[in-house]
């Protein structure tokens, strides 16, 4: 699998590769942030995470041209209506609160998805 972070293209064959890689983080504004883009062959299916924190959100397309899925939260502890900051490749994304998982929900997804290109089902998603 091809896993693109805020340092670069990487290639992952094992869960400790995976696992070393995810635990990689950049400190901006007060926050340790990373953003992972995840394909086969640099193309689809393929997956996004952005993780703040011990918050991420996660997005994943089966194939060209269809918009996907994101996911879905679990936990209502964050602002009702209101937006979490997180980086993709150094650029802010105010992401709705409705869309963001706790991390280790998202590495959950990130390890099913290194074993199976499906849609991950450790984390509920929203068809778009």
């Amino acid at each position: 699998m091809n896993l693109r972070d805020m340092d670069g293209n990487h290639k992952v064959q094992t869960v400790e590769e995976l696992n070393a890689l995810l635990l990689k983080r950049h400190r901006i504004n007060n926050a340790e942030v990373n953003s992972f883009w995840l394909s086969y062959d640099g193309g689809f299916p393929c997956m996004c995470v952005m993780v703040n924190d011990g918050l991420a959100t996660s997005w994943y397309s089966p194939k060209e041209g269809q918009a996907g899925y994101v996911s879905a939260t679990t936990f209502d502890t964050l602002e009702k209506g209101g937006v979490t900051l997180f980086y993709l490749d150094n650029q802010k994304q105010e992401v709705a609160n409705h869309l963001v998982v706790k991390w280790p929900e998202a590495v959950e997804a990130v390890r099913q998805f290194l074993r199976s290109s499906d849609l991950p089902h450790s984390i509920r998603w929203i068809e778009l």
